[in-house]
């Protein structure tokens, strides 16, 4: 909602509409979040509650607040709260320069939109956590499935299967889960934890498949399936052909472009590579899936040959999920191309405690063998020593 003058002498209503409109332009790419449009938050700019919120424009969560501004300083007292039960997710006072308010990479508005995001996802994660899977709404299972897609957790992620599983039976004309629960199976195969790596990625395909006749301009199902094709088929034509057909169905879909540079790592240019994940970067500036964009942003850096800034991302991206297996290869790549063997030697290490019996066959396996930017990888992993069977 559009934020309200703390005090008669701060300045014009406009600031209120600024910040509203800020936030909802950084969470409207957040991957799952659905986002009202501003027009129709202004129309309600004057109302007396939540339950005039709620009833006009259907809202699950609302966030609100006020501001004020004293020698040239913004402060913007803000809550996010449930609709339905009114009970308070999150509530904060941040404060700025009144300048930084009128950038484009405003530090009030990615720090407030970042924590709506991360507060509505372990929201819905806890509810998830809490409740039969078939009891919550579809919103609150598509945010909860997403983040157990990606969680550190074995116990989360095979849940995050289940509500896949829920929500395609629910509604079996809707891609959009299809295409998760492919991309479950996908990375069921990439992070090593796959006991029969055939059938996940017989799974994964035949979901995208069935995702494109339901609805055959979802872009994610295309950008699933294009991530298959590259990650998990070895073919790079039909990844291209799916990718680019993705971005011309949604050019603002920020997964679209992540594997798009992922593709392009592999067999394409790597400096456009770097181009497309910082696109998709900047798309969804405060995603709840952030370390997965630090990942591919790594990967694209790394297949630029450039080292110090693909560990930067890479460590990046371990702060939020530290035992991500893809994550710790990136690094013990990244650091054993850049001839610090010791560093690399030290990734491998925690590779292998989470995957015992990784060789460099199986790893190769796992995936596209010819893959350019795959054979990098298992050529680090045979340098540190890594058995080949």
């Amino acid at each position: 909602m559009p934020f309200k003058a703390g005090t008669s002498e701060s300045m014009h209503w406009v600031i209120g509409e600024l910040i509203a409109e800020g936030v909802i332009a950084r969470l409207s790419h957040c991957v799952g979040l659905r986002v009202i449009a501003r027009q129709s938050t202004s129309a309600l700019r004057d109302s007396h509650g939540i339950n005039e919120i709620q009833r006009l424009l259907g809202a699950t969560f609302v966030l609100s607040g006020s501001y004020d501004i004293r020698n040239r300083q913004l402060t913007v007292t803000a809550e996010l709260a449930e609709a339905d039960s009114r009970a308070l997710l999150w509530a904060g006072q941040l404060r700025h320069a009144l300048r930084d308010l009128f950038h484009e990479s405003s530090e009030l508005l990615h720090e407030l939109a970042s924590t709506v995001a991360q507060t509505l996802g372990k929201k819905q994660l806890s509810m998830a956590l809490a409740r039969p899977l078939p009891s919550l709404q579809s919103g609150a299972l598509m945010l909860a499935g997403i983040s157990m897609t990606h969680s550190r957790s074995e116990a989360l992620f095979e849940r995050g299967r289940e509500a896949w599983i829920a929500l395609t039976t629910r509604h079996p004309g809707l891609a959009l889960p299809r295409a998760w629960l492919a991309m479950w199976h996908a990375l069921n195969v990439i992070k090593g934890r796959s006991a029969h790596v055939g059938h996940d990625v017989k799974q994964a395909h035949e979901h995208t498949q069935r995702a494109l006749e339901a609805e055959p301009d979802c872009a994610m199902a295309l950008a699933v399936e294009g991530y298959i094709q590259c990650q998990l088929l070895g073919n790079p034509e039909r990844a291209r052909q799916h990718l680019t057909l993705a971005i011309e169905t949604n050019p603002a879909n920020p997964m679209a472009w992540l594997f798009k540079s992922l593709y392009t790592a592999g067999w394409g240019s790597s400096s456009q590579s770097v181009t497309e994940a910082n696109f998709a970067c900047e798309l969804s500036p405060v995603d709840p899936l952030r370390y997965f964009f630090d990942l591919l942003m790594g990967n694209a850096f790394l297949a630029d040959h450039r080292w110090t800034r693909a560990i930067a991302c890479g460590r990046q991206a371990l702060r939020a999920n530290k035992h991500h297996v893809p994550t710790l290869r990136l690094l013990l790549t990244a650091y054993t191309e850049a001839g610090q063997i010791d560093e690399g030697r030290a990734f491998l290490d925690m590779v292998r405690a989470q995957a015992p019996g990784l060789t460099v066959s199986s790893y190769l396996s796992m995936g596209s063998a010819d893959n350019p930017l795959r054979q990098r990888f298992a050529n680090a992993m045979r340098q540190l020593g890594l058995p080949e069977t």
